[in-house]
This record gives C-alpha cells, sequence and structure tokens, in this order.
C-alpha cells in the first residue's frame, strides 16, 4: 500500500528481500500482558520500509548492523549500530532502508491498550515522548531477547518460558526507551528489582532507599513519570506478571497470588479486578 498524505509517503512495505524473525500474542499470549503487538528482527534489505503520518502503534526500534534511514521531526536521519528509534503511538513516524544497503534491525511494537496493564506499558515506554526520536542504545540485549523468544516460541514453546522471555523483551525495550525519559530514568532499575522479586512485601521505605532518594522525593518522581504512586505502581506490575503467568501457564490462582506477593487468594483476586479490569480465573489458560 502506498499512499500520499500530508506530505508524507504512507508505505508499509518488507519486501521479498527482508527475512525476518517475529513472534507475537499468537505464539507468546505473555506478549499482551506488556502491550506489545510484535517483537522481531529484520535483515532488512532493497525496498524496506514504513511510514504513516499518524501511527497507532508505537515502535522501538535499535540498530544491529549496517544503516538505514528514520523519520525524526519531518526529516530522514541516518541510524546506525549504537542507535534506536523511539516513535510513540499516534505521531508520524517512518523507518526504511537505503538503497540496496542492508539494515540489521531488532524491534518491539506495542498496540493500541486493550488492557490496564498493556496501557501501563505504553505510557512506560512512550508517556515522556511527544515526538520521534533517535537515541544511544546498545542493540545486543534487545537482539537476545527477542531472539530467545522466538527460539522458544518456534521450538518447545514452554509457556511459563515464554512468559519469562517476553517480559525480557519488555524490559530491554524500556531500557532503551529510558534513554529518552530524564530523570525519571532512574526508577527503571528500581523497577527491574522490584519485577524481579514480586513476592517481596515492599513498602515505600524500601522503594525509596532503593533508588536512594526520600519517600516524598520518589512518590514525585512517580507520579510525574507515571502518573501513579510506588505503591500503585508495585500493585501494577503485580498483576501484569500474575495476568502474563495465568494466560500463559496452568498454574492455579493460588499459586499465582503467591508469586506476587500476595497469601490471601481472595485479597488477589479482588486487587487484580481492580487493577485489570477482570477476574483472575477469566484469564486462565487451559491446563
Amino acid at each position: 500500500m502506498v499512499t500520499t498524505h500530508h506530505g508524507i509517503r504512507e508505505i508499509h512495505q518488507v519486501g521479498d528481500d527482508t527475512p525476518e524473525w517475529r513472534v507475537g500474542p499468537e505464539a507468546a499470549p505473555a506478549l499482551s500482558a506488556f502491550g506489545i503487538g510484535r517483537a522481531g528482527i529484520s535483515d532488512a534489505g532493497k525496498g524496506y520500509g514504513f511510514s504513516k503520518r499518524a501511527s497507532p502503534l508505537g515502535h522501538v526500534i535499535a540498530c544491529v548492523s549496517g544503516s538505514g534511514e528514520v523519520l525524526v521531526a519531518g526529516a530522514w536521519v541516518r541510524l546506525g549500530p549504537g542507535r534506536a528509534y523511539l516513535a510513540p503511538p499516534g505521531m508520524a513516524h517512518g523507518f526504511r532502508t537505503i538503497g540496496t544497503r542492508r539494515w540489521g534491525i531488532c524491534w518491539a511494537s506495542y498496540v493500541p491498550p486493550t488492557s490496564a496493564s498493556a496501557k501501563a506499558s505504553a505510557q512506560e515506554a512512550f508517556a515522556l515522548l511527544t515526538a520521534a526520536t533517535v537515541v544511544e542504545a546498545d542493540a545486543e540485549p534487545l537482539r537476545a531477547a527477542v531472539h530467545g523468544l522466538w527460539q522458544e516460541a518456534v521450538g518447545p514453546g514452554e509457556p511459563s518460558i515464554l512468559t519469562q522471555w517476553s517480559a525480557l523483551v519488555h524490559a530491554q525495550a524500556m531500557r532503551i526507551a529510558t534513554a529518552a525519559a530524564g530523570d525519571g530514568s532512574r526508577l527503571w532499575p528500581l523497577w527491574r528489582e522490584v519485577e524481579n522479586d514480586l513476592a517481596r512485601p515492599w513498602a515505600l521505605a524500601d522503594l525509596a532507599a532503593s533508588v536512594g532518594v526520600g519517600e516524598e522525593r520518589l512518590r514525585r518522581l512517580c507520579q510525574r513519570h507515571l502518573g501513579r504512586s510506588p505503591l500503585r505502581q508495585v500493585a501494577l506490575l503485580r498483576m501484569r506478571r500474575a495476568a502474563a503467568l495465568l494466560s500463559s501457564t496452568g498454574s492455579t490462582v493460588e499459586d499465582v497470588a503467591r508469586s506476587v506477593g500476595y497469601e490471601n487468594p481472595f485479597a488477589f483476586s479482588v486487587a487484580f479486578k481492580r487493577i485489570m479490569g477482570r477476574t483472575p480465573s477469566s484469564l486462565r489458560a487451559d491446563p
């Protein structure tokens, strides 16, 4: 499809010269809990290009090798190794190869949110961006995470491992996104620490100590960059992990509750419904 709209030539073209290794929620259901519609690795060749005046998708694209071009502020700029492209949803964006040059990229595309969890993920990635931008970034961690997810999806397909790889893809995309986050970026190591130990009874004092700021300073940072309190962010991370486990494994609600820090399944169910908008049992995968 090629059209012209307000000066931007709208293109969606992969072409026969671009092998791709892609994974979506149909193969890894846990991706949906993180708001990811597709993640992949592309060895882009001649004719590869995407551009849209106002895309509903958000993109995190990191250059692995070669170079291509990305659309920033209405102009095409070079994107080579050590750099990444962040394109928030609803904004003009574009990326393409240059002539016959090959361009290796890894990427995660975030879809319009359909749940509280996915909405929060999109906010994490793009809340501080008002337009597409280029940042300095190491592509290898994201590439390795996407490759691991793809290998599991086309191989054993173990649901619990797919969930872990999906979480890692999102975490690595967020690491790249924080390069544009200013002082909000200091929060992301904290959230990774929390995600690695969701069963811990996190208190505000623990969170503030991990970041090295006072409790009130942490509250202000979270409100400014996330639009919620530190403990609400912890609750969201717990429920997002729970949703991924419930939708992709045969674990019981009780087991999932314990894994994210709730000894009382009833309290977990109430919190889950409040945050996710549905009951835990409605997401349970068939054993």
